[in-house]
């Protein structure tokens, strides 16, 4: 996660005391996303030359609580604002671009492992996810080399032709969480890695699991 991402707020946010719904932007190095806003959040990105004249205002709506916007950072001066449209308020914003990698723990009965998770939109609305609450997910064998379950809702997806690899967990037709103990090629969104395979295929076994995911401490 290298990417600095800034959401610049007005100093009215401080000045009032102004308490608005918390958000969290990131980045995937194509995409500036702003997760957890409601239907009246507005991501408003304004453009400046070398000179510092506005040269273009544009402004984006969330769709399943997540604002996706192309990154311009890197070929023009852009100031960021989350407005909310219904209270005429800003919204407060935290940055979850960080140099630290992001662990989760998997949790498959009393066996805990843990995984390095990726820098993507997708693990970012995972994140969410296991804020509110562990997710657990029903999985089932295929193919003798993955777990597979279904989340219960979408996410952004990022696919890309890969060859994976044991302890690889990735996004499949994007509510598909796949946990491999062997190899495929196919288009998938990575979300993470197991650090430590010790026991991971035993643990996996040959049927099905109950798999929980959490953010690690």
């Amino acid at each position: 996660m290298k990417k600095v991402i800034a959401i610049i707020l007005t100093v009215i946010l401080c000045a009032a005391g102004i308490t608005a719904c918390a958000a969290e932007s990131y980045s995937d190095g194509e995409n500036v996303m702003v997760s957890g806003v409601d239907d009246g959040a507005r991501l408003i990105i304004a453009e400046y030359n070398e000179g510092g004249r506005l040269v273009g205002c544009k402004m984006y709506k969330p769709e399943n609580g997540v604002i996706t916007a192309p990154d311009t950072s890197d070929t023009v001066s852009v100031k960021t604002f989350l407005w909310n449209m219904d209270t005429l308020e800003p919204i407060n914003v935290t940055n979850t671009d960080t140099e630290d990698d992001v662990k989760m723990n998997v949790q498959i009965g009393d066996a805990v492992f843990t995984a390095t998770l990726e820098d993507n939109a997708a693990v970012g609305e995972f994140i969410e996810m296991m804020k509110a609450s562990p997710v657990t997910i029903e999985m089932s064998d295929y193919s003798g080399f993955e777990k597979v379950g279904s989340l219960g809702r979408s996410l952004t997806t990022s696919n890309s032709q890969m060859t994976t690899d044991a302890g690889d967990i990735v996004l499949y037709n994007g509510n598909q969480i796949v946990m491999f103990y062997g190899s495929n090629s196919w288009s998938y969104t990575k979300l993470g890695h197991i650090d430590d395979l010790t026991g991971w295929r035993e643990t996996l076994g040959s049927g099905g699991i109950t798999a929980v995911f959490s953010l690690a401490e």
